[in-house]
């Protein structure tokens, strides 16, 4: 397979993903599992890193869910999108988490 193809084939997988596709969703799990834990402990930061585990089942429950998500039809926007999606989860985990500064 080419590069392209490999993007295509990515895109088409999430893609269904996201329609609650359960092959697809535990093959996301297999090959990017690892990938998706580090954006989480990232945008976690330290004081909530040990919560990665969490948020990326949050995202693997939204995706199982069927309707919660929905991936850009962009060409190879597969993982920036999967990094993304879990970053925002990530984000509001920590603000539920973080009392509301006072004004």
């Amino acid at each position: 397979m080419t590069d392209e193809e490999l993007l295509t084939e990515l895109d088409t997988m999430v893609r269904a993903a996201t329609r609650a596709d359960g092959g697809a969703i535990t093959a996301i799990a297999l090959a990017f599992g690892l990938t998706l834990h580090t954006e989480a402990r990232e945008e976690l930061g330290p004081r909530f890193e040990q919560d990665a585990a969490d948020v990326l089942q949050e995202f693997f429950l939204g995706l199982a869910e069927g309707d919660r998500y929905v991936m850009p039809r962009i060409r190879g926007a597969a993982i920036p999108w999967m990094k993304r999606t879990v970053r925002e989860i990530a984000r509001r985990f920590v603000a539920e988490q973080e009392p509301p500064e006072a004004a």
